[in-house]
């Protein structure tokens, strides 16, 4: 939930956030968070990413995933648009997990991008965070 009023924030003037979720009852607390739209791939016949680029004529311009699931960072990358898609991983994988797409995914221009702290470079970044936190500057 944390994630999806980070994106609010990031990307102000965002008129859909779509969250994907196995479990349905989650999504009247996502939307307190800023969540319009919720799919539960239980609820689909076919992999999320194709309900996603159909939902969104042809894919997310950005999608986030948390989990750590393979599965769903794999999902996560496929549902970003051609040209311009953005999928950032975030979820930390089992370690003998790999990561598997077709080429032209990537050929096709979109991107993928792992983090541990989001832009932050912890030995440039974190000292200046720390000292704002001391002084208890916002």
């Amino acid at each position: 939930m944390h994630t999806i009023r980070h994106t609010k924030n990031i990307y102000a003037g965002v008129s859909r956030i779509i969250s994907v979720d196995l479990n349905a009852k989650r999504f009247d607390e996502a939307k307190k968070f800023g969540v319009t739209e919720f799919v539960s791939p239980k609820d689909h016949d076919k992999p999320v990413h194709e309900v996603l680029a159909e939902m969104t004529n042809g894919g997310v311009d950005r999608s986030i995933e948390c989990t750590g699931s393979i599965n769903a960072m794999i999902s996560a990358f496929e549902c970003v648009h051609d040209g311009w898609g953005v999928a950032v991983l975030v979820g930390v994988p089992n370690r003998d997990d790999a990561f598997k797409t077709h080429p032209m995914n990537i050929m096709n221009e979109r991107t993928v991008k792992g983090t541990f702290f989001g832009n932050y470079k912890p030995r440039s970044d974190l000292p200046s965070v720390v000292e704002k936190y001391m002084n208890k500057v916002s």
